[in-house]
């Protein structure tokens, strides 16, 4: 996954900032959606300083990318895979 960037998210869809903020928290908020934060391994590792941002399905995230028709790329099946095992995981 990427790093959120709001500034030019709000720069391509023509849109102010905080108004790219609001949709992000209305995910949030419906649990569509979470933040990861950052984290630093070992102190020999360079600190990652930006959370990234999550959709809780990435099937979800390929569909609303207009590529659900195209094979998935081998980054979209790791984050397929993961999710399958970890709702596998989770009680009911």
């Amino acid at each position: 996954m990427q790093v959120t960037n709001f500034t030019a998210i709000a720069r391509d869809a023509a849109i102010s900032r905080q108004t790219v903020k609001n949709h992000f928290d209305i995910l949030i908020d419906t649990l569509l959606g979470y933040w990861l934060p950052a984290w630093k391994l070992k102190s020999a590792n360079k600190q990652v300083s930006s959370s990234k941002f999550y959709l809780f399905d990435p099937g979800v995230a390929r569909a609303l990318s207009g590529r659900l028709p195209y094979p998935p790329t081998a980054e979209e099946k790791s984050a397929l895979m993961e999710t399958l095992y970890w709702a596998r995981c989770e009680p009911i």
